[in-house]
């Protein structure tokens, strides 16, 4: 059957997938569109209404929201989608300025990153359809974990050659270009990758206002290894966002900083140690909950954020006396750039054997990473250390969190981290720190020890 007998078409149609949304509810993509009306690839047939309201989401400026009548429904079913034709109703000016923007721009979008992205679309589809046809026939939670570890390495496989390749062709965009083609990005992958997933909504939409806050990183400490979300296709995602090696390795980069408090705790009768950007403290609560912390421990949480501060406090309530009776824990609420910047210090900090950052580097410049390694090094005790970590170069992942989720990092090589040592004028010895992992260990931790004169 050929369905474009069915259309009386008087304007010319351009073949190109945008996301749509129909009546709500009705998810799909524009399978050709022109100035009067649009063929679409629906999910859900439609049914009974005539006139429809309409929402594409373009990629050049805001969306369209229109109404359409409906002209044609297919009653087949291909390739999970429903087909249909609409004529739009009177567009407004302005609807019909962004119609023309998008017949006349849609062209300066990369035709091999068009098609790999809705090449991942129309799988991430199927997927869903295959994975809800088993949930509807499979209602134990433990058959659904199975069956999502069953097909876990296969769509892993998948995901990952599609995030590595998309990341080549991104890299090679200027700014323009790359904010043009994450709106079309976004758009096409929103409702798949990132609404329906608990895990990366958190990511994308950044309940406190930036990105890899604690929230995003007890996430990560928490489910690494469980499978979260009411249906089985959801499971299936969260898991893929814990498991890739820059999340993995958050996990990895936590248990190093307990080994490394109680490395201070057997060496000293008492330990003073603080933590830049302590965020949610996990690996101080941890060491509690285990009764670890046998010896005097001064230990400072120093951080911008109050939620942080809360959840630290509301975690500590939770914790038997016995097992932080040894414990002295102080809150510094202060912004760190108003100290790199000059402000005085007034007592706040002193004689430290150990200070680290776990990933406030990974979003600072080198002018404010050398200026905290300068501001904090001589808070140091003599043969105290200075632990900073930072992300590395990571090319199969990055379009996933950072082109699709908003989580951009400052990547940096060995070379570069070495570099920052530059600024410490008093003796020192610099190491970088290597960690043996299951999967690669995505942080470069460099360690800038005070020697003794």
């Amino acid at each position: 059957m050929n369905l474009l007998i069915r259309e009386k078409r008087k304007a010319e149609r351009i073949s190109f997938s945008f996301p749509v949304q129909i009546l709500h509810d009705i998810r799909g993509e524009t399978v050709n569109f022109s100035r009067s009306g649009l063929r679409l690839a629906l999910e859900k047939p439609l049914t009974s209404a005539r006139t429809v309201p309409v929402r594409i989401d373009f990629p050049f400026s805001s969306p369209l929201n229109s109404h359409a009548e409906i002209v044609w429904t297919d009653k087949d079913f291909y390739n999970n989608r429903h087909l249909c034709g609409l004529r739009f109703l009177r567009l407004s000016r302005n609807e019909t300025r962004i119609l023309k923007e998008a017949i006349n721009n849609y062209r300066t979008l990369d035709s091999k990153f068009v098609i790999l992205t809705d090449k991942l679309r129309s799988w991430l589809i199927d997927l869903r359809a295959k994975f809800d046809s088993f949930d509807f026939l499979h209602t134990n939670e433990e058959e659904r974990i199975e069956f999502v570890r069953k097909n876990y390495s296969y769509a892993a496989t998948v995901l990952t050659e599609h995030f590595r390749n998309v990341g080549e062709i991104a890299g090679t965009f200027d700014n323009e270009k790359y904010c043009l083609h994450q709106n079309y990005y976004r758009n096409m992958l929103r409702f798949l990758l990132l609404d329906l997933i608990e895990i990366n909504r958190f990511i994308y939409r950044k309940p406190l206002g930036y990105a890899g806050d604690f929230l995003i990183m007890n996430y990560f400490y928490d489910f690494y290894d469980k499978y979260i979300g009411g249906s089985s296709y959801e499971k299936l995602i969260n898991s893929y966002t814990c498991s890739i090696p820059v999340a993995y390795s958050v996990v990895e980069r936590k248990n190093f900083f307990k080994q490394k408090i109680l490395e201070i705790l057997q060496r000293d009768s008492a330990g003073r140690i603080l933590s830049i950007a302590s965020g949610s403290a996990r690996e101080l609560i941890e060491l509690l909950r285990e009764g670890k912390i046998t010896r005097p421990l001064c230990f400072d949480c120093f951080d911008f954020e109050n939620e942080t501060f809360r959840y630290i406090q509301n975690k500590l309530e939770e914790i038997p006396p016995e097992k932080k009776k040894n414990l002295r824990i102080r809150f510094i609420k202060e912004n760190f750039f108003e100290f790199m910047k000059g402000k005085p210090s007034q007592g706040l900090f002193s004689n430290y054997e150990f200070i680290y950052s776990c990933g406030l580097c990974d979003y600072l410049n080198e002018k404010m990473v050398r200026s905290l390694i300068r501001y904090f090094f001589p808070f140091l005790s003599l043969g105290g250390e200075l632990i900073l970590t930072n992300v590395k170069k990571d090319d199969d992942y990055r379009a996933y969190y950072e082109m699709l989720g908003g989580w951009k990092l400052t990547h940096r090589s060995e070379e570069e981290i070495r570099a920052w040592t530059k600024v410490v004028e008093e003796p020192h010895r610099t190491e970088l720190i290597g960690l043996e992992s299951k999967i690669p260990f995505m942080f470069l931790i460099l360690s800038l020890r005070k020697r003794f004169l």
